[in-house]
C-alpha cells in the first residue's frame, strides 16, 4: 500500500487507526520468525509478536505527529521487538518450562533467510545473544545492515560483525558436530 516510509509515516501522523494495520499486515511474519528464532518456541514468539506490535501501537498513539513524522517505523518495531524478547526471555529463565513446552524448530516452511532446518534452533540458541539477534534480523527477517545495527543500538559495522561472527561460529559448529545436531 505506502511505496516508501515516509509515506507511512505520513499515514501514521494523519490516522493512526486507519494507516497502523497496513504496518502490522507488511511485518508480522518477519516479526514472527525473528521472535520465534530468538525465544526458540512458537507460544512465546506469538506472544512476542503481538506484545510488540500492541505496544508500538501504543507508543504512536502518544507521540506526536511530528515525532511520528520523523520516525523510523520499522526500525522502532524491531527495536521493540528485541525489547520484548530479552524481557521474555528474562522471565523464561525465572519461571523455566518443561522440556515439552520447548520447541527448537528453525523458521516456518517457505520463510526466506537461513535454511529452515530444525538443526539451526540449538545452535542458534548456543550463539552470545547479540550475536544470535543480529543474524536472526539479518538472514531470517532479511533486514539490512543498518536496520539491524539502528534495532540493538549499535554502529553499522558492529551489526556486520556480529553476524560475520555468528555465521564463523554456526560454520565451526556444523564442521565439528557435523549436519545433523
Amino acid at each position: 500500500m505506502f511505496n516508501k516510509p515516509m509515506e507511512l509515516s505520513a499515514a501514521l501522523a494523519a490516522n493512526l487507526d486507519a494507516a497502523y494495520p497496513e504496518v502490522v499486515r507488511a511485518l508480522q511474519g518477519q516479526v514472527f520468525s525473528t521472535a520465534r528464532q530468538l525465544l526458540g518456541n512458537r507460544h512465546d514468539a506469538e506472544d512476542a509478536a503481538q506484545e510488540t506490535f500492541v505496544r508500538v501501537y501504543r507508543a504512536l498513539s502518544r507521540f506526536s505527529t511530528e515525532r511520528i513524522l520523523d520516525l523510523r517505523i520499522r526500525s522502532y518495531v524491531w527495536t521493540t521487538l528485541i525489547n520484548v524478547c530479552r524481557n521474555q526471555a528474562r522471565s523464561s529463565r525465572r519461571h523455566p518450562q518443561t522440556a515439552l513446552e520447548v520447541d527448537h524448530g528453525f523458521v516456518d516452511p517457505g520463510s526466506t533467510g537461513v535454511e529452515a532446518s530444525a538443526t539451526w534452533g540449538p545452535r542458534l540458541a548456543r550463539l552470545p545473544e547479540r550475536q544470535r539477534t543480529a543474524v536472526v534480523m539479518h538472514h531470517v527477517a532479511g533486514l539490512p545492515y543498518v536496520e539491524v545495527a539502528e534495532a540493538l543500538g549499535v554502529p553499522v559495522g558492529t551489526a556486520k560483525a556480529d553476524v560475520h561472527r555468528a555465521l564463523a561460529r554456526l560454520r565451526t559448529m556444523i564442521e565439528t558436530e557435523g549436519e545433523v545436531a
